[in-house]
């Protein structure tokens, strides 16, 4: 064979890649364009037509459960994480089936942009096709002179290793690296799809926390063990995206999948934990979480150092690809270690205050504010779930920043934010102390 290949399977190639880098680039635009606010509006309105009678979960044991999250890891290794463990929550993970109903409509316009990535990420073209199906069978035929005899058996290393070796020296030909490198970019935007499908599942989070984690706590649980199988399934396909990215050493691809997985283990850790504080953390708990996250903590840096490394020896040090690697992965790193370093102090600090702690605090601004804490409406999560309080009528009246992580806070002419919210559980022990419904227009409901 020869590494040379005619000019209508070169033009054949290019076509599909274009193809490709169109459905790709159509796909990011459709996330991108998600309306938050809207889907934000529907999932309210589902909730209230779900009645409380209804919610309960399914009777999935969680060794069963875990087997079905499994098998969906399992099935194939080509493709992003099959589209069912997202579309049928309640026979994968045992929700209600009132609730996957109402999750239905609010998930479709990412999981149909996810299903485009999957496609993406299995099509090969006629060259690659053709690569591998002459590499198979030259392997083969290379093992089986190994079984009979016809070729002498290697005793220092593995036959397998050899045979592949032998076959690709033989097929003559470079693997086709456009395949895997939109197989790669398929993979990362199934990512940035299943990230958006993380941040619609928060909206539900919300409004089930509220709503039920005094009443149905099992319910409360198993969606976030769902939200936790979301997140474990970008885990699992970035590292395939890296395996993919190394094989065909497209080192700037190697770097990106790099960033990606560390960045999942960090938000794979806060979703666990997230959890956890549903009830109170223990000393001895804490004391675990923190082992886990200096260990968390150690890897970052590692890689940092690794990935660093690996990046410079592969380009020769040039200096425009160590300035693409500070801008696209060093200052990234960073950040992830800053985040890992403010976590661990929270942990070590305690963490989340308990129910019973916000209900103190709540009691000293009633005594401390008086008349303003006598009706509800004054607590508030930023985008990032820490809460803040308005005093007086309870209006935002001007913008801020998250004492806990910066994010912009607060509002204009008695209008919060859109990425701002309620916080219905400190709205509720006010309501429990005495406090009356907010008789303002902004606050209506609360």
């Amino acid at each position: 064979m020869t590494s040379e290949y005619p000019k209508a399977e070169i033009s054949n190639c290019q076509n599909l890649a274009n193809s490709m880098l169109r459905t790709l680039k159509d796909i990011q635009g459709r996330i991108n364009s998600l309306n938050m606010e809207k889907i934000k509006t529907w999932v309210v309105n589902a909730m209230t037509k779900i009645p409380d009678d209804v919610m309960n979960v399914q009777a999935l044991n969680s060794e069963q459960s875990a087997k079905v999250r499994r098998d969906y890891f399992k099935r194939n290794t080509n493709s992003p994480v099959g589209i069912a463990a997202f579309e049928q929550i309640d026979r994968v993970h045992g929700l209600p089936a009132s609730l996957a109903k109402a999750w239905g409509p609010t998930a479709k316009l990412i999981l149909t942009s996810y299903k485009a990535c999957s496609t993406v990420a299995s099509r090969r073209s006629a060259h690659g096709a053709a690569y591998e199906a002459a590499l198979s069978t030259l392997y083969r035929h290379c093992m089986d002179q190994f079984l009979h005899g016809r070729a002498p058996l290697p005793t220092d290393v593995v036959p397998e290793d050899i045979a592949m070796e032998k076959a690709k020296i033989q097929c003559g030909s470079v693997p086709p690296k456009a395949d895997k490198r939109f197989a790669v970019e398929a993979f990362w935007t199934s990512i940035e799809a299943r990230e958006s499908l993380i941040k619609v599942a928060g909206l539900w989070t919300e409004q089930i926390k509220d709503r039920y984690v005094t009443k149905h706590k099992g319910v409360v649980e198993c969606w976030m063990d769902f939200v936790i199988f979301i997140q474990e399934s970008i885990n699992h396909d970035t590292l395939i995206a890296l395996k993919i990215a190394s094989e065909s050493q497209t080192h700037r691809q190697v770097v990106k999948s790099s960033l990606l997985f560390i960045q999942a283990e960090l938000d794979l850790f806060l979703h666990r934990l997230a959890k956890e504080q549903l009830s109170p953390v223990g000393p001895s708990r804490r004391k675990e979480l923190m082992e886990t996250s200096k260990t968390h903590l150690a890897n970052s840096k590692m890689k940092l150092a690794q990935v660093s490394s690996m990046f410079r020896n592969a380009t020769g040090g040039h200096p425009t690809q160590q300035l693409w690697l500070a801008q696209n992965f060093t200052v990234h790193m960073e950040g992830i270690i800053d985040e890992w370093n403010t976590l661990m102090d929270k942990i070590r600090k305690g963490g989340e205050v308990t129910a019973e702690e916000k209900r103190e605090v709540i009691k000293a601004l009633m005594a401390a504010e008086g008349h303003s804490f006598a009706t509800r409406g004054h607590f508030y999560r930023c985008p990032n779930g820490h809460i803040y309080v308005i005093g007086e009528c309870g209006g935002a009246m001007q913008t801020s920043r998250c004492p806990d992580c910066g994010a912009t806070i607060g509002g204009n002419s008695h209008t919060l934010r859109s990425d701002n919210r309620s916080a219905g559980d400190m709205e509720a022990i006010l309501g429990s102390l005495g406090a009356g419904p907010s008789p303002w227009p902004w606050a209506r409901g609360v």
